[in-house]
């Protein structure tokens, strides 16, 4: 698919900057002394960029449809509080009503049964994150037959975010991100190992109800080391959701650094996952690891500016609020599905302090104002 290409084509040209300073002096695993961290600097800078624009998405025609009536299905994380704010501040831009109704993660039927209020509640449009298709697929046909557009995010489906046969719009569902995600990482953890590095033992995390986003990510990051140091091992720690929701993610992870104490390099997909990780391991009295992965939570982030761990890749969730009130106003004025490609930026020790709130890293700094332009509001 277009998306695809595109994505993997970007990665693809990433990573080549990356290969082509793997002959820069090694790092000699830790990254301390100032030499090993220019090296390491020098071979991220591809990625240390931050974007400075929404994207390329065709600009709207016309401005969008006034008073349609859009409901957030809130399963209380942290990912939904952020995009509750993209929601708020875009849908009240354009004269769109927002609500949130809230359904408990632990019982799926709570999710059925907030769709069902929304849909008989009149909402034009439904968006339900993180949760499988197979928990609310009943409510589509009330949906279709109400005129109720559901998008689903990050909902595990194995799709690439294209318009589906059932009329639900899937966004960050996770293959095309997941492959960028893991190969990323990968590479920048052989960065910091530098290019004469071997054997190195790394373990990935996945969270079993992200779906496609987790599977994508992990076979992306083998695909990765296995061509870039063969000797290299990668396993894997499930972080069940539950340990996700309590603050457990951390323990479990401790738990297998514990059985393989080895261990170099931790990879957290997602960051917000593991909470208080850094702290977990010092406790745990166990060796220093390399931490990184992506969509850190504060504490990750904070962690970083104290050198604590080696680098998180920041997606910013109100952005992704924001693309995804544009999918449904693409939809309303029968446009072409657009997809939105992820946008990235890789924050290590050196940028970190660009960051001016570490619970809400948000870029680019002017993003509603690019929206409005590109929706024809506001002149």
């Amino acid at each position: 698919m277009r998306r695809l290409g595109i994505l993997l084509g970007a990665a693809a040209l990433a990573a080549g900057a990356i290969t082509s300073c793997s002959s820069s002096p090694p790092a000699g695993g830790s990254g301390s002394d100032t030499n090993s961290a220019a090296s390491f600097e020098a071979a991220v800078a591809a990625y240390t960029k931050q974007p400075a624009t929404i994207g390329d998405a065709p600009a709207l025609t016309s401005a969008p449809p006034a008073g349609k009536k859009f409901v957030q299905i809130s399963l209380g994380t942290g990912y939904d509080q952020t995009l509750a704010a993209g929601f708020k501040a875009a849908t009240a831009e354009i004269g769109w009503s927002y609500s949130v109704l809230q359904a408990n993660p632990i019982d799926p039927s709570t999710t059925l049964s907030a769709l069902t209020t929304a849909i008989n509640s009149g909402a034009d449009v439904v968006v339900v994150a993180a949760t499988p298709i197979a928990v609310w697929r009943s409510a589509i046909p009330a949906a279709r037959a109400s005129g109720t557009l559901i998008v689903s995010v990050a909902g595990a489906e194995d799709l690439d975010a294209e318009p589906a046969p059932d009329g639900v719009l899937y966004v960050r569902n996770g293959p095309a991100d997941g492959q960028v995600f893991g190969s990323i990482l990968v590479d920048v953890a052989l960065a910091d190992a530098g290019p004469d590095a071997k054997d190195i033992q790394m373990v990935t995390t996945e969270v079993p109800q992200l779906g496609a986003l987790a599977t994508a990510t992990t076979a992306a990051e083998r695909t990765r080391l296995a061509e870039k140091c063969p000797s290299c091992t990668l396993e894997v720690v499930q972080v069940p959701f539950a340990d996700v929701l309590s603050g457990k993610g951390a323990q479990d992870i401790v738990a297998y650094l514990q059985r393989r104490p080895k261990t170099e390099y931790v990879i957290v997909n997602p960051g917000q996952s593991a909470s208080g990780l850094s702290q977990a391991i010092r406790a745990a009295s166990l060796p220093p690891v390399k931490i990184l992965g992506n969509s850190p939570g504060a504490d990750g982030l904070k962690d970083l500016s104290a050198g604590d761990n080696l680098a998180w890749l920041v997606a910013p969730f109100q952005l992704q609020g924001w693309q995804i009130v544009d999918v449904a106003i693409r939809s309303f004025e029968n446009l072409p599905f657009y997809t939105w490609p992820p946008s990235l930026w890789l924050v290590t020790q050196k940028n970190v302090h660009d960051i001016a709130d570490f619970a809400d890293p948000e870029f680019p700094s002017d993003m509603a104002d690019q929206f409005l332009r590109l929706w024809k509001v506001n002149g």
